[in-house]
């Protein structure tokens, strides 16, 4: 929050030149501390994740980050599953999500969390069947955790309270921990005619009704697959990823491509397209939404997407989208401003973007992104400000060496000054327990 000041029976001169000196003070650059790169998936006594962990999400200010791993983190852990934890950085503590009534540990894998920007909500999906008292559960399942209340709900119903009838996958959360949206391929969720296939969904915690999103204008769901959904911190917006090809009446060129639904107007557009308004003639997908809804940023193979000639790496690019004025424009740049080249086999990738849409990060195994480039072709990660087009490499010690291995799936904090990631390196710590197996870290503040 801001602080207040009443400003009474002061002269105009006396004002007009505090006023001054407040501009000039906010137009210097404030230092920002060293950014520290902090190992995440470890138990509250600082006991690293043995095995494998990953799918970072963190809250808005950057403090609570959730994960699964298939480590016991905690005591009591001995469902030898992957769970969801919750690491609170500041309190260095670490306290498990993938619980359910009476605080039964899920007898199957949970993973893929996302969280609410105070991190009292995590979303995340399970194959467990007994997260809900009174229910067995025979397929996988979204669920919300109240980390404040403790307990677990179930997401992926309908309505009427009717569980889902076929599998529900992993999603996104709003900034309140309201509204999940999430992927089914149950047909019962709605009344609509599902067709078969994975349908984008959207649950609201608070009225306890479930809406489907991957949808044309005329109400009629999409005619195949859709998945990856990601939503704007009020709920309003949602973007995902989609190989239909009726949701709008561009020609998709049959691609997978990138949709945008706002539930205020029910409309749904296409987002993957060129200035011309040409849908990208390569597949696309894995968006993300700026906080307050302006921004989309995507990756996609699509070469048609910028003017003819520009595109000439070819390999997967990211690529922003501007809702306000529907421009479309690469954003996986170089330190140079160019496109970036030198990839072996992953492009550019995982983009993720802040909550007012100014920086950027995302995954790449190009040689050219930094000046210093990238002598072992692994996949680093790296973060951009779209506004003045500075790249800096997230992926390294706090010391500053780079990453011994490939590290990918960044996410960023809605004000820009912390990103997570997944990495298999080994040097970002004195002393790395499990060698070259995936860890969570973050680093900041920048």
């Amino acid at each position: 929050m801001h602080a207040h000041v009443r400003l009474t029976r002061i002269r105009p001169l006396i004002v007009s030149i505090m006023v001054m000196a407040l501009v000039l003070a906010l137009a210097v650059p404030v230092a920002s501390a060293t950014p520290k790169t902090k190992l995440i998936s470890k138990s509250s006594s600082g006991v690293q994740a043995s095995m494998g962990a990953g799918h970072p999400a963190l809250s808005r200010d950057g403090k609570v980050v959730a994960f699964h791993t298939g480590s016991g983190l905690v005591s009591g852990d001995k469902n030898a599953r992957r769970d969801v934890y919750a690491r609170n950085v500041p309190n260095r503590t670490t306290k498990p999500i993938s619980r359910g009534h009476g605080g039964v540990w899920g007898n199957e894998v949970s993973r893929s969390p996302a969280i609410s920007e105070n991190g009292r909500f995590v979303s995340f999906y399970s194959q467990a069947s007994n997260l809900i008292h009174g229910h067995v559960m025979t397929f996988s399942h979204s669920y919300r955790r109240d980390r404040q209340m403790g307990r677990t709900a179930l997401v992926s119903r309908s309505s009427s309270g009717a569980v889902a009838n076929g599998p529900s996958g992993s999603g996104d959360i709003s900034a309140d921990g309201r509204y999940v949206v999430f992927p089914s391929v149950a047909s019962n969720l709605v009344a609509k005619d599902a067709k078969g296939v994975w349908q984008i969904y959207l649950r609201d915690m608070k009225l306890k009704k479930t809406y489907l999103i991957s949808r044309n204008n005329a109400g009629t769901a999409g005619n195949q697959s859709s998945g990856d959904p990601d939503i704007s911190a009020d709920g309003r917006f949602v973007v995902y990823e989609s190989d239909a090809t009726n949701l709008t009446t561009k020609d998709t060129k049959g691609k997978r491509q990138v949709y945008l639904y706002d539930r205020k107007s029910k409309r749904t557009t296409l987002v993957s397209k060129n200035n011309a308004g040409k849908a990208g003639k390569g597949g696309s997908g894995d968006p993300a939404i700026s906080r307050d809804g302006k921004v989309i940023v995507y990756e996609s193979a699509a070469a048609n997407l910028i003017r003819a000639g520009r595109d000439s790496n070819g390999m997967p690019d990211v690529y922003r989208y501007v809702r306000s004025t529907h421009k479309t424009s690469r954003v996986s740049l170089n330190y140079r401003g160019r496109q970036i080249t030198g990839c072996t086999c992953i492009g550019s990738a995982d983009p993720d973007i802040s909550a007012n849409g100014r920086w950027l990060v995302f995954g790449s195994d190009g040689t050219n992104v930094t000046k210093a480039g990238n002598p072992h072709d692994y996949e680093h990660v790296y973060r951009r400000d779209l506004a003045t087009g500075k790249v800096r490499l997230v992926s390294r010690s706090t010391s500053g060496a780079r990453g011994d291995s490939s590290s990918r799936l960044p996410r960023i904090s809605a004000d820009g000054r912390f990103v997570t990631f997944e990495s298999y390196a080994t040097n970002f710590l004195a002393h790395d327990a499990n060698g070259h197996t995936l860890d969570v870290f973050r680093r900041g503040p920048f």
